[in-house]
């Protein structure tokens, strides 16, 4: 695992491990996202984008959030599912 995917991986375990909030994670991996200058192989970019998409989709006020929108919890599960595609290699959905 190269040092930037691994940079990925802390930040996704930080918040799956309920150290950093949801609010936080969105933030931070975004700004990781955007600001990455790395060309990642094809099968890891997904995962990472997928992630992207899946922050940009995140509302944090319920009162904002619509149906298509996620949740603090929903975030959380689809990190959980990067985290462990890209700690054990599994590239395919």
């Amino acid at each position: 695992m190269s040092n930037d995917v691994a940079d990925y991986v802390g930040l996704i375990r930080a918040f799956t491990s309920g150290k950093i909030s949801a609010p936080r994670f969105e933030e931070q991996y975004m700004a990781m996202f955007k600001a990455a200058t790395r060309h990642f192989p094809e099968p890891i970019y997904e995962i990472l984008n997928d992630l992207f998409l899946d922050c940009d989709e995140y509302v944090a006020d319920p009162d904002l959030r619509d149906e298509d929108d996620l949740d603090d919890q929903q975030l959380h599960e689809r990190a959980t599912e990067a985290l462990t595609k890209l700690e054990t290699g599994r590239t395919t959905n």
